[in-house]
């Protein structure tokens, strides 16, 4: 007698990673962790192995040594993504990653667009007054979070996860062919087209030495970290001489000041608010002595007190001369994250390899494809001469246009010639237009 037995569910465990949003993230962290072993460790070792050895680092020699450090360890990261990716794949994690990393870039620059306003009012339009400095550097974190909130909560809705994978099936984040067979011909031109045209403009830009010209890294300064760095001689009428002695500074050695330090400090000798004694003089008024020996900076207001209690006590008092004070001139520097370092050799070697991947992708996307298998079929109709009658009929064409040239040549000189003739008189010109036309004086261009 056979009995029927319900066999239980199976049941298989769900994990994050399952996800789309979730992997994609973890995906995305691995790339920026490559990105910083790549274009931030792997050139921090190698620069200071260089200084060590005191050789020098801008030269073509350690270009192509950190170039190929940094092949070989991103190439190293790459394969072990890929291993990982052979491991758990999740369809729609491809798209998924890279719409991450924009999201990342964009709430990036959009935070930094907006602490640069920031800093600008706090420092220039001084508000929130001595609070300013500690109020931007909350506030400008609390943009980039609010920011990166709502578009992680975009990321991780049903829509966001529908929209990733109908990129992902586009087929811009595989390397499988798409007819690979058809078309090959068309499509190998047009890939060497795309690679020749980015190929011309790295070639100008390494050419016109462009990319030497500009800063060796790009980077991206963080907002309220500036300090200012104040060479010897260029104090001004600061105080800042007589803070290098009491720090029992060398006399050529420049004072670092945070950058809101060095705002306070000027505010003290600020053209528009205070003037500058220039004369030597001795003033006593209401039993209050004024012993100026030249240099003292007052305030405007204090000034134009003095002046009018010297005018009514004397009116033929000519007062005390001024000048205006000079502020410190100092140059600021930021605390910066580097996006990309040594621009010069790192620039073109991304621009070509994405030149590469996109050339490629672009000759297989289905639609595209397509049309170039059908161009490549056209292409295979047409009936192309041999090299012995192309010569045969380009001798013919040249000789017909030689001998209609020479015809119409000598008939226009013939017809000249007939028709400016007296008795016929159709091209003759008047008399007076041609003793007119003997005096002008002809001037080669």
């Amino acid at each position: 007698m056979a009995v029927a037995v319900k066999n239980p569910p199976d049941v298989s465990s769900h994990s994050p990673l399952d996800r789309i949003p979730v992997f994609s993230l973890v995906g995305a962290g691995y790339i920026l962790l490559s990105l910083v072993i790549v274009f931030h460790l792997v050139p921090s070792i190698l620069r200071s192995s260089y200084q060590q050895l005191g050789r020098d680092t801008n030269t073509f020699t350690f270009g192509a040594i950190l170039l190929f450090n940094m092949l070989l360890v991103g190439g190293a990261l790459g394969y072990l993504a890929g291993l990982l990716l052979k491991s758990r794949s999740v369809t729609g994690a491809k798209a998924g990653t890279f719409v991450a990393l924009m999201l990342i870039l964009l709430v990036t620059m959009v935070t930094r667009w907006a602490s640069i306003w920031i800093e600008y009012w706090v420092y220039y339009d001084r508000w929130f007054g001595d609070m300013g400095p500690t109020i931007g550097s909350v506030l400008t974190p609390v943009i980039g979070v609010g920011l990166l909130a709502a578009a992680f909560r975009w990321f991780f809705s049903a829509s966001a996860e529908k929209f990733l994978l109908a990129f992902e099936e586009q087929g811009w984040f595989t390397g499988m062919p798409y007819k690979k067979l058809q078309g090959q011909k068309v499509r190998r031109l047009t890939v060497l087209g795309i690679l020749g045209l980015v190929g011309a403009g790295v070639w100008t830009l390494i050419s016109h030495n462009t990319l030497a010209r500009g800063p060796e890294d790009w980077k991206l300064d963080v907002p309220f970290t500036g300090t200012v760095l104040v060479k010897p001689g260029d104090e001004g009428d600061s105080k800042l001489a007589e803070r290098r002695e009491k720090q029992d500074l060398p006399k050529d050695a420049p004072l670092v000041l945070n950058r809101y330090e060095y705002r306070k400090i000027n505010d003290e000798v600020d053209p528009k608010t205070h003037v500058k004694i220039d004369q030597v003089r001795y003033v006593k008024i209401d039993d209050k002595e004024y012993d100026f020996k030249g240099g003292e900076i007052l305030s405007k207001a204090d000034y134009n007190a003095l002046v009018a209690r010297l005018k009514e006590r004397d009116k033929e008092d000519k007062g005390i001369d001024v000048v205006d004070p000079e502020p410190a001139y100092g140059t600021t520097y930021f605390e910066s994250i580097t996006l990309l370092p040594a621009v010069q050799y790192t620039l073109p070697l991304l621009l070509m390899a994405v030149a590469g991947w996109l050339a490629y992708r672009i000759v297989n996307l289905p639609v595209f494809a397509d049309f170039l298998i059908a161009t490549e079929a056209e292409m295979n109709k047409v009936s192309w001469t041999t090299r012995k009658r192309l010569f045969q009929d380009t001798l013919v064409v040249l000789a017909t246009m030689f001998l209609m040239a020479f015809y119409l040549f000598f008939v226009d000189q013939v017809w000249s010639h007939v028709l400016s003739w007296r008795p016929i008189g159709v091209i003759q010109l008047p008399e007076e237009d041609t003793a007119a036309n003997k005096n002008i004086d002809r001037k080669p261009w």
